[in-house]
Parts: C-alpha cells; structure tokens; sequence
C-alpha cells in the first residue's frame, strides 16, 4: 500500500506465516502502520474508553513474514488484543515520526520469540507505552521477550517505555529473558516533565549477556536492578552515563 493509517487491521483471529509480504511503496516517506491488533484509540471500531466492550480480544500469530512501514510495523492494542511474535523481519524506515518497530500497549498481553527488528534515525525499535488501564479479556502482562534480534541503527533506542505526565494508570511492563539488543535503553515522559520512578525501572530476572559486536547504553532516566544470583556478561559495549 501507499499507507494512509494502516495496511492491515485485525479485530478477529489471524495467523501470518512465512512467505508473506506487507510493506508500504514509500516507507522512508509515510507514517503509516503495517499491522495493527485490537482496537486502537477512538478509530475503530468503538472508544473503549467510553464505554465499547468487543466480545472476544484480537488474536494475532506472527510466525514468519517482512514487515515494513513508516510510522508503526506492528502495534499490538491499544486495547482487547493478544499477539505471539516467533519470526518475521521487520523494518521502520521513516527516521522523521515519533514511531516505532514493535509497539505495545497498556499492559495487552504480547510475547517475542523470535524475529529481526530494526528501526532507522532516531525512531526506537521497542516501545512500550500506558494511556490507560488494562482492558481486555486476558491478563495485562505486557510485553515479553524471549528472543529475537533489536537493532536501531543510529543513536536511538533499542527499547523505550513512554508515559504520559501525570498519568495514574500502572506503568508499562516489560520482561526480557533472551534476544540481543543494539541501541540505548531509555524511558521517557510524554507531554511533561514529571517523572514517576516506578515507570522507569528494569528489573532483570534471568541472566543477561550483552553479544559481540553489539552495543548497549542505559540511559540516565533508567535504573537497572540486577537482583542477587543474577548476572550480566558483557561481551560486546556496554555505556552507562
């Protein structure tokens, strides 16, 4: 497609496998998104947050596939969504929108085992973000990573949590267990300055090692637990500032 919002749009039950092919003509110049799971944010098909209630969650299984867009690849929710993500690549290539590779969002349940993700510019490959409450017919247990390859190939992030100022809404969760990661590690407040620690902290619950050739940096606004009995090996560039 030409992309004007989304490419694809689903509010059912959908398996993507590999061999298929979902991209916009001109991704470097479009904000658009490839692949959207749930209901968004007052577009379609009801304003959860007035009141609209689907009757099953979009389900969505990525086992294969290219991806590519502007502005989204694949957002999972805002809302009544659950994706599994075991392989794919997929690209962001529009440098000049406040996007992203692999969005997820307040807490849909969305797990990663696998796949090839990168995000050109300043645009982040990861990103978690909280407008409001769970809502949907899981659990809101958030992103998790088991695997996969994240790489932003400029200055930008490899993973960011996003919270608006103020919000009272419970903060992103995300869980890493696996994959490798080339970027910065960052956490940012959207539409203000106030911070509220708790959205800004990774606890790490396995062991982690940082791969050769591979670069990672932790931002100021982020603390970093690494509780008793867990460890990080770092064999590639770790920056801490």
């Amino acid at each position: 497609g030409t992309g004007d919002w989304y490419i694809v749009v689903n509010l059912g039950e959908m398996t993507i496998n590999t061999g298929v092919t979902i991209k916009n003509t001109v991704p470097a110049q479009t904000s658009d998104t490839a692949l959207i799971n749930g209901c968004d944010h007052q577009l379609f098909p009801g304003d959860v947050l007035n009141g609209y209630a689907p009757a099953t969650d979009a389900q969505m299984t990525i086992n294969g596939g290219t991806f590519t867009s502007g502005l989204f690849v694949v957002k999972n929710g805002d809302w009544y969504a659950q994706m599994i993500i075991n392989g794919g690549t997929f690209s962001a290539m529009n440098s000049h929108v406040n996007g992203c590779t692999l969005s997820n969002a307040n807490n849909c349940p969305m797990t990663v085992n696998g796949g090839t993700f990168t995000a050109v510019g300043d645009t982040p490959v990861v990103k978690c973000k909280d407008k409001s409450d769970y809502f949907g017919k899981g659990t809101g247990t958030g992103l998790n990573i088991t695997g996969g390859t994240f790489t932003q190939t400029g200055a930008g992030d490899a993973i960011q949590t996003l919270t608006k100022d103020g919000i009272t809404a419970p903060a992103p969760i995300l869980t890493i267990s696996g994959g490798t990661f080339t970027g910065t590690l960052n956490a940012k407040i959207q539409d203000g300055t106030t911070v509220n620690t708790n959205r800004l902290t990774y606890i790490l619950t396995t062991n982690y090692t940082i791969a050769s050739g591979t670069a990672l940096a932790i931002s100021p606004n982020v603390t970093v637990v690494i509780p008793s009995g867990v460890t990080v090996t770092n064999n590639g560039t770790l920056t801490v500032t």
